[in-house]
Parts: C-alpha cells; sequence; structure tokens
C-alpha cells in the first residue's frame, strides 16, 4: 500500500486532530447558545486557511502530485460536506430542534464522524490494495450516487419515514420531548433517550449514508490513504462552523447538487476507464489510448491525470455554485424562503406539545417582506 506518509506523521497528524476537537469541546461547554454568525465565518475561514497551509506543506514535502491529489479531495470532500447540511437543516427543522442544541448536536455528530470515516477509510484500502476490481464496484456507486443527486431532492424527504429513525424508535427507549441539552433522562427508574438523542442518531445515520458516496469518490481522487484520511478530516472539522454560515442561505445553492451529479459521475468514469481499456485491448484488440489528452498507469493502462480531474472538480462545482448565485440574486423570495432553523425551531412547538396550546407549526406567522421582524422574548 503505497503512501507518502510514515507511523510519525500519521502520529503527528492524528495529535493535531485531537487537540483540535478538545479546543473545539472545550469552547461548546464554556457555552449553552449557538455559534454566532460573526464566530462561524472566523472558524470557517480559519479551517479553510489551515487545509491549504497543509497543502503547501505537502506541496513542499512531497511534491506537487500529493498536494494536487489532497486538494481535489478536499474540494470533493468539502463540496459533498455541503450538500450534507441540506439533510441537516432538514432534520433540525423537522424535530424542531433548539436552536442552543443544534451547535451540541454537531459537536458530537463530527466526533462520531471523524471515528466512522478512519474506520471506513481504513476498511477501503486494504480492499483496494488486495483487490483492484473493487474500484469498480466503487464507480457503480458514484454513477447510482450522481443519478439520484440529479433527479432526486431532499425537499420531499420526511425524515420520521427514514430508516434509521424507524429503527431507533423501536430500539431506543424514548421521551417525546426535549431536555435542554441532555442526551439521556431518568424516568420512572429507567434512563431514557431523548428527542436529542434521536436527533444525534439521525445525523450520524445520514452520515453513514453519505460516506458511502464520498469514500468510493475520494479513493478515485487518490489512493493514498494519508491524502484520502487528512482531505476528509479537513472537511469535516470545519462542518460545524459551517453549517451556521450557510444554514441560512442553503437554499441559493439550488444547483450545487447538479455540479455534485457531474463530478461523482466524473469519478466514476475515471474509476472504470482502466478497466474497461484493458477488457478492449485483451478481449477486442481495440487501443482505446489517446496519448495527448489521457495518461497510462503502471500497467500501461489509460487514466485521467490528477491535474485533469481538480480542473473538473473546480470547474464544475465553481460553475454550478456561480449559476446557484446568479440564478437566486434576483429573486428575493430565495432569501425569505431559506430555512432560517436557527429561529424557527424556536417558534415552533417541541415533539410532545400539546397542540391545543401551542398551535399547529403551519400557524405561525411569517414576516411580511417590508415588514420588521417581530421583537425576540428576552432569554430566562
Amino acid at each position: 500500500m503505497e503512501t507518502i506518509s510514515t507511523p510519525a506523521v500519521w502520529a503527528g497528524f492524528v495529535l493535531f486532530v485531537l487537540l483540535s476537537m478538545a479546543v473545539d469541546l472545550g469552547l461548546h461547554r464554556r457555552s449553552n447558545r449557538g455559534m454566532t454568525t460573526r464566530a462561524a465565518i472566523l472558524w470557517t475561514a480559519a479551517w479553510i486557511v489551515m487545509a491549504l497551509v497543509f497543502c503547501a506543506g505537502l506541496w513542499h514535502l512531497a511534491g506537487r502530485t500529493a498536494a494536487a491529489e489532497f486538494l481535489a479531495g478536499y474540494l470533493l470532500e468539502k463540496s459533498l460536506s455541503v450538500d450534507n447540511l441540506f439533510v441537516f437543516v432538514l432534520v433540525f427543522a423537522h424535530f424542531r430542534t433548539p436552536a442552543q442544541q443544534q451547535h451540541r448536536v454537531l459537536v458530537w455528530g463530527i466526533v462520531g464522524a471523524m471515528i466512522l470515516r478512519a474506520v471506513m477509510i481504513l476498511l477501503g484500502a486494504v480492499f483496494v490494495h488486495k483487490f483492484e476490481p473493487v474500484l469498480a464496484l466503487f464507480a457503480l456507486i458514484l454513477f447510482w450516487s450522481g443519478y439520484k443527486l440529479l433527479f432526486e431532492g431532499d425537499d420531499d424527504k420526511d425524515p420520521s419515514k427514514g430508516l434509521i429513525v424507524r429503527l431507533a424508535r423501536r430500539t431506543l427507549p424514548l421521551v417525546e420531548r426535549y431536555e435542554g441539552k441532555h442526551f439521556f433522562v431518568v424516568e420512572d427508574g429507567r434512563r431514557k433517550c431523548t428527542m436529542l438523542f434521536l436527533v444525534l442518531v439521525v445525523i450520524e445515520g445520514s452520515d453513514v449514508l453519505f460516506a458511502v458516496d464520498s469514500i468510493p469518490a475520494i479513493f478515485g481522487v487518490t489512493r493514498d490513504p494519508f491524502i484520502v484520511f487528512t482531505s476528509n478530516v479537513f472537511a469535516i472539522l470545519g462542518l460545524r462552523a459551517m453549517f451556521f454560515v450557510i444554514a441560512a442561505a442553503i437554499q441559493r445553492l439550488e444547483y450545487l447538487n447538479k455540479g455534485l451529479a457531474f463530478v461523482l459521475c466524473f469519478i466514476g468514469l475515471k474509476l472504470m476507464l482502466p478497466f474497461v481499456d484493458q477488457l478492449s485491448t485483451s478481449q477486442f484488440g481495440v487501443d482505446l489510448k489517446i496519448s495527448w489528452l489521457l495518461d497510462e498507469d503502471a500497467q500501461g493502462r489509460i487514466k485521467v491525470s490528477t491535474g485533469q480531474s481538480l480542473a473538473v472538480i473546480v470547474g464544475a462545482l465553481g460553475l454550478a455554485t456561480a449559476y446557484s448565485l446568479w440564478k437566486s440574486s434576483g429573486r428575493p423570495e430565495a432569501r425569505a424562503e431559506a430555512p432560517l432553523v436557527a429561529h424557527v425551531s424556536d417558534r415552533l412547538p417541541k415533539i410532545g406539545e400539546d397542540a391545543a396550546t401551542a398551535g399547529p407549526a403551519a400557524e405561525v406567522p411569517a414576516p411580511a417582506p417590508d415588514a420588521a421582524p417581530p421583537p425576540e422574548e428576552p432569554r430566562p
């Protein structure tokens, strides 16, 4: 298994991750309030700068190819993480998670995601090293994921009807309410899970589903497990802060999933090309090599270079983002329809609350476009 790292490099990076997570958790425990927009922007910028500094270090120590692979992988994973935020917004809004506790769920969700991704990357690297044709299976997964992103949306999905929620309700002792920041509560002499823990389970489950897309995708960019892991980690570490930056305006990126669908299908094609070339040459005597366009791997099969992959990823995601912002800039309703879960969730009735007292969610009045927002009630 080829890698640019050494055990000491792995240990140093893991130590950096643990320290970063400790700082994140420490800041979270100092305040029960959600992250402010200013703090979220600063943290998002800080994580991006750290990723770029790490990329520059790779360029200096391991060469241009390693740096390009990391940058392509980081941009891909970051974009998939943004798509994951659509699900987070939907989950928080559906379960009416209080704004103060969304921050807590995201923190522990990231901890679980780190452990999950590390295990899946290790298993994926072993499978690819021992049995290279598994990349063809990865390609089929990416084609299917791209199809779903292109033709299926998230707007019509009800989290309460998903497999994860149904299994959780059957197997976990749940109380249908929130208990502040607590994931568990003792009731009738038994320890039970609160709605906050159910939301955390749904968030972790959604990350499992997204990992099924992202892990094959990143192995289509690089086979080095160190670059795969580091690009995933830097994308995930900034996910919590990014949520509070773009959650209110996330619907303006309505065409980002189209760009992601194109990128996933492109990477699937990249994974399939060497096998298609080998099959056509051995079985049909047809040489698919285009020397002026495509490179060759160690076995003489055609492949897409790292530079070409980076160009396609940057181009597709950049065009999708720019087009989304351009289309939404002329529609004032795009800002009004954005899911302001940090504020709306506090005004909606909590799970298990008497509907006669709270009133249905549909009756929550939306402010008129030209009217000033109603004053917020003082916090106790």
